[in-house]
């Protein structure tokens, strides 16, 4: 900011000159210029068209600047919402995977957590809200190891808890309530 308005004071004391120069030279108090005022007064003009041209470019390369940020904020957008329903897919067909076979706990919930969480992220809540469902109605009772609870307790306690997300809480709360030892 300082520098552009150094760089008006220059413009305005140019453009001061060159008024000046062009009124001694046309008026009738005019004097006999050489070769050498000539030649400064043009100079000076095109110091004048210099100056003025850089601050025109700084204030241009400004906007392009913002505009090309603007568009890699929409790209890193429209990415993460593409990677966050690419890994929605991935993790529900490892969860009914894992359902279906109903022998390894840790890996059904773990995927289970990783849906949902990947479900929000893309905006689908209903899936999210089917997961967790199916996640409660299929809740087992044996139990698994210490290190395993701990691992899904804090991927659901990274997702991020939303009215639109009705039974988190229950499914929260009957993980931390998971029978667990560290022989299982």
């Amino acid at each position: 900011m300082r520098t552009s308005k150094l760089s008006l004071i220059a413009i305005c004391l140019s453009i001061l000159a060159l008024m000046l120069c062009f009124y001694l030279l046309f008026s009738e108090r005019r004097f006999d210029a050489d070769w050498g005022q000539i030649i400064t007064g043009i100079l000076s003009f095109l110091v004048t068209i210099l100056i003025a041209w850089q601050i025109w470019t700084v204030l241009d390369t400004k906007s392009i600047v913002k505009e090309q940020k603007e568009n890699n904020d929409k790209i890193v957008s429209r990415f993460d919402q593409q990677f966050s329903t690419l890994a929605t897919t991935v993790y529900f067909s490892m969860f009914e995977f894992y359902r279906k076979g109903g022998t390894q706990v840790f890996e059904l919930f773990y995927f289970g957590l990783l849906t949902v969480k990947y479900s929000i992220m893309a905006g689908r809540y209903d899936m999210a809200n089917a997961t967790t469902t199916v996640m409660i109605e299929s809740f087992p009772t044996k139990p698994i190891r210490n290190i395993e609870k701990v691992r899904l307790l804090q991927i659901i306690e990274g997702i991020p808890i939303d009215g639109r997300l009705v039974l988190l809480e229950k499914l929260h709360a009957k993980i931390q309530l998971m029978p667990s030892n560290d022989n299982a």
